[in-house]
């Protein structure tokens, strides 16, 4: 070892000896101190680090002024092709009220079960404070806080809602600072303005308009009651979905206002007798919602996090909306072996005129058109044929139909015949099973394959498989309609879309949709002898059902145990697509894609032509 490094390991151990002799002199120092001394020094180092601490969240107070904007979700418009707005998304405020103009048991309903000491105290009730702490211990768990609601308006103008002591210290602080500077009744005002009152409402006007269908000025005693019950949790008490537990809490509320001297005794049980006559509406929401929820995630996609008010135009007809409605729920609960349905109509270019996620938005909001994912089943067959057309074949080739094994699997036709030497037209027209997949081992799977994935119904991880052929591979109601768009569109390449443009309130343009003519990915001369083979489906074949005083195309489709049944095709001026199934995948006894779905298709389809 060096001179210098020995000298270095010298120093340090030096160092640490001194550390530990000093140590060792606290230690003996703190020994000889009276148990007072230490009671005192301790609690001096506590009041130091908490000075130190109650100054740093005074340095981190949020800047006041800026802070009393109010924070809300941004309103949006869906609107229609004609410009009926056909819903609205965001928090919802009314109109700003005025104290003075309310009843006086509105004010006096909150005030009871949020702070009655309200008038008494500066922003902080050390009583309410002391209350809560003594009911958390006893309780061993957070079972009520001691905020006032100064100091609820002074979290909701200017703090977050994270429960931490530093939060709790900004609230008290800004709680006083508001005492000071507003009167009793401009804070209780700006609390009944901004308060949260469940189901995006924001004021008591809102939720008012909300649960009642009237402004706050007309609310009566058992009305206000219910309000103020919903503050201690919004989504227990809220009357519209939970009328009961909202009742139970409006008489709680009501006892409350007595025991304060706001209302006697006999007004509260005639507030409690009236309470049937004025129970809460129930907001119910359209089907239109299907569509507008599938275009709210569409916008975000184009302008990211919507951060304003916005108007969205869209491409979606009411009057083919309540069509398509109407023909798929009459039919659909006619059939009680099916509980569920989906459909869609769209222009040739793509653009989505109507929408049916499922048979009712509010019983289930999950959508059938974009989210689910069935097997296709048949109706896939025509672009296997497509691309045998691609290759060489045309619609009078002849092929046998025979028992065919390809990798071990037997392919059947679905009534467990075989039809012997038949052409391509015929085998499509009565949706043979063995004829496609024969014809897609001789032009290779691979090459089909490549077919489907250009008109959008497989993609990487449908496997390249013969039961691919006949539509194992799974794909949403919404991708399928759209390949047979592409059909009815000369074999155009056709992306759905429902957005026109976006724009701000004022009218600032954010997103316009250029049209723009779709690419090629199908030769039209083979694409025409598909297009006349599908209305020979309808006219001749497994599609009868489906068939109009007008030409129209389409196909049928039936998965494995009559799991999903299908009807896709498409009229002179427009394209659709019907599924119908069970949402657990049970099977439908009887229930074709050319009975059920191809009816349904020819309602919507009939009744929107004319528009």
């Amino acid at each position: 070892m060096t001179k210098s490094k020995k000298n270095l390991k010298k120093k340090k151990q030096s160092k640490n000896l001194s550390s530990f002799k000093k140590m060792k002199l606290f230690y003996y120092w703190w020994q000889k101190k009276t148990l007072f001394s230490k009671i005192f020094l301790c609690g001096l180092l506590i009041f130091f680090l908490a000075s130190l601490y109650i100054g740093w969240c005074i340095l981190t107070l949020p800047n006041i002024e800026s802070a009393k904007a109010v924070y809300r979700k941004p309103i949006v418009n869906i609107i229609a092709e004609n410009g009926e707005i056909i819903a609205t998304y965001g928090d919802l405020y009314g109109n700003p009220v005025d104290l003075k103009l309310l009843p006086k048991y509105v004010p006096e309903a909150i005030l009871a079960t949020e702070d009655h000491r309200f008038f008494w105290h500066a922003g902080i009730d050390p009583i309410g404070i002391a209350r809560a702490l003594y009911t958390n211990l006893i309780q061993g768990k957070r079972l009520q806080g001691g905020s006032t609601i100064t100091q609820q308006v002074a979290k909701n103008l200017f703090l977050t809602f994270d429960k931490t002591i530093k939060r709790k210290i900004q609230e008290m602080m800004l709680a006083i600072w508001l005492e000071y500077n507003l009167t009793k009744e401009q804070i209780l005002t700006l609390y009944l303005n901004r308060v949260y009152l469940g189901s995006g409402t924001y004021g008591i006007d809102a939720a008012a308009k909300r649960y009642f269908d009237k402004p706050a000025e007309e609310l009566t005693l058992y009305q206000a009651a219910v309000l103020a019950g919903i503050l201690k949790a919004p989504s227990k008490y809220n009357p519209a979905q939970y009328p009961k537990a909202a009742k139970n809490r409006a008489k709680i509320v009501l006892n409350k206002m007595v025991e304060n001297g706001f209302i006697s005794r006999e007004e509260a049980l005639k507030a409690i007798l009236n309470a049937d006559n004025e129970t809460p509406k129930n907001k119910t929401f359209s089907n239109n919602r299907y569509f507008s929820d599938w275009i709210i995630a569409q916008a975000e996609d184009y302008l990211g996090e919507i951060d304003r008010d916005i108007n969205i135009f869209t491409t979606f007809r009411p009057d083919i909306q309540k069509i398509t409605e109407k023909a798929l729920q009459d039919n659909i609960n006619s059939w009680p072996q099916v509980n569920q349905g989906a459909a869609i109509v769209l222009d040739y270019d793509g653009a989505v005129l109507a929408m049916m996620g499922g048979i009712d938005y509010n019983k289930s909001q999950f959508n059938r058109t974009t989210q689910a994912k069935r097997q296709p089943a048949s109706t896939v067959k025509p672009f296997v044929y497509l691309s045998a057309f691609e290759n060489g074949f045309t619609p009078d080739d002849v092929i046998v139909d025979k028992p065919f094994k390809i990798n071990g699997w037997l392919p059947k036709n679905n009534n467990g015949k075989y039809y012997g030497p038949i052409s391509l037209q015929d085998a499509l027209i009565l949706s043979l099973n063995t004829v496609p997949v024969i014809l897609a081992d001789n032009i290779g799977i691979k090459t089909v394959h490549k077919l489907f994935r250009r008109f959008g119904i497989a993609d990487s991880k449908c496997p390249v498989t013969p039961a691919s052929i006949l539509g194992s591979c799974e794909i949403s109601l919404l991708k399928l309609t759209a390949a047979y768009a592409s059909l009815a569109d000369n074999g155009n390449d056709v992306r759905p879309f429902g957005i026109i443009k976006i724009t701000t309130k004022d009218d600032t343009s954010l997103y316009e949709r250029l049209s723009s003519s779709g690419i090629q990915i199908a030769n039209k001369k083979n694409v025409e002898i598909i297009k006349n083979i599908l209305r020979k489906v309808v006219d001749e074949g497994t599609g009868k059902e489906a068939s109009l005083n007008f030409p129209v195309y389409g196909k049928t489709g039936t998965s494995q145990n009559n799991r999903d049944a299908w009807f896709i095709g498409f009229s002179d001026n427009l394209v659709a697509g019907v599924w119908v199934g069970n949402d657990d995948e049970s099977p439908m006894p009887r229930v074709y894609g050319g009975n059920l779905p191809a009816k349904i298709w020819r309602l919507i389809v009939g009744n929107s032509s004319r528009y």
